[in-house]
């Protein structure tokens, strides 16, 4: 049976919970699907997940290496770390962490802060490197026990309930407040410290169930490029991470045009599903939601038909919803 897994993270987080919006064939899926709910920790963990990778014990996710190799890199038997750009935010009591793209960082400004980290930090065994176009990595000479958040899960959002946890997790909260004291002494404009994540080696097993992947997500390219034997299977599975890349920027309008695409991609899934071509579409948001839709389900008209919006309102004690106004500043 031929079942259609589609990966939407940031299905039910808008940057701004207070919206108007009507998308017929997403509402119509959710409305009338069975759900399924499974405790994941994160999209990148839901992800790795459908790829039996999993991290290991006290240890973080190794998202790290995996996109790195995706970029063209190698990890080798490295430990690997993603270094964001941010701006922290100080909103009444709340300390928010605010993503910068790496487009806005002027080139000099990023020669000049690599320079200088790796001076500061070259007895800790520490190299920050800021060659390619997705991420900048760093690269670290021993292991660590830590488990950190990516930015995907703390950006907008109040720092301290996703701060590193772990053995190391001392190691690493220093390391960002020396990063601080670095930035405001070379008095780059635009951010003031950096987020780091994703720390590990690259897993010795990755396994591909699926018969064909699409997306142009990072980590589902690093995950590709290390299956062994390669992708196989009769599933397939499409990632559409444009919700997510809204919310990390916080730009609500971004959202809505990514979920009016998701919307028109589930239009034609549905064609396919009524024309044979499939079986059953999978709809998940990344943090353990499973909308498992086949196509009987279209008379059960007896449920009634409500937008996402209503949805996330009614699904609310489920532990997901929007975000509220944490990106507002």
């Amino acid at each position: 049976m031929l079942t259609q897994y589609l990966l939407a993270p940031g299905l039910f987080e808008p940057p701004d919970s207070e919206y108007d919006g009507h998308f017929p064939h997403l509402d119509m899926l959710l409305s009338r699907s069975d759900h399924v709910v499974e405790k994941k920790d994160g999209f990148e963990s839901f992800l790795c997940s459908h790829f039996d990778v999993s991290p290991p014990p006290n240890q973080d996710l190794p998202s790290a290496s995996l996109m790195l190799s995706a970029e063209g890199g190698e990890p080798l038997s490295d430990n690997w770390a993603v270094v964001a750009p941010v701006r922290l935010h100080v909103d009444r009591d709340r300390l928010l962490l605010i993503p910068l793209p790496l487009d806005d960082v002027e080139r000099s400004d990023v020669d000049r802060l690599r320079k200088a980290f790796n001076q500061h930090f070259s007895d800790d065994g520490l190299e920050l490197i800021t060659d390619f176009p997705c991420n900048w990595y760093l690269r670290l000479q021993q292991p660590r026990q830590l488990t950190t958040s990516s930015l995907a899960q703390v950006a907008g959002r109040t720092l301290d309930p996703f701060l590193p946890a772990g053995a190391d997790a001392g190691w690493l909260r220093r390391l960002l407040n020396e990063s601080q004291m670095l930035l405001h002494s070379l008095e780059i404009e635009g951010f003031n410290s950096l987020w780091i994540w994703g720390v590990g080696q690259l897993p010795e097993a990755v396994r591909c169930h699926f018969g064909e992947l699409s997306g142009d997500n990072l980590l589902l390219r690093g995950l590709q490029a290390n299956a062994v034997p390669g992708c196989r299977g009769e599933a397939r599975l499409m990632v559409k991470d444009a919700p997510q890349q809204a919310v990390e920027s916080g730009d609500q309008q971004q959202w809505l045009r990514a979920i009016e695409d998701l919307d028109a991609t589930i239009e034609e899934l549905l064609k396919a599903l009524s024309n044979g071509s499939i079986r059953k579409i999978i709809l998940q948001d990344g943090s353990g939601n499973s909308f498992h839709y086949r196509s009987f389900m279209r008379f059960r008209l007896w449920r009634s038909r409500f937008n996402i919006k209503e949805f996330m309102n009614k699904s609310a004690g489920w532990g997901f919803g929007g975000r509220g106004n944490e990106h507002q500043l």
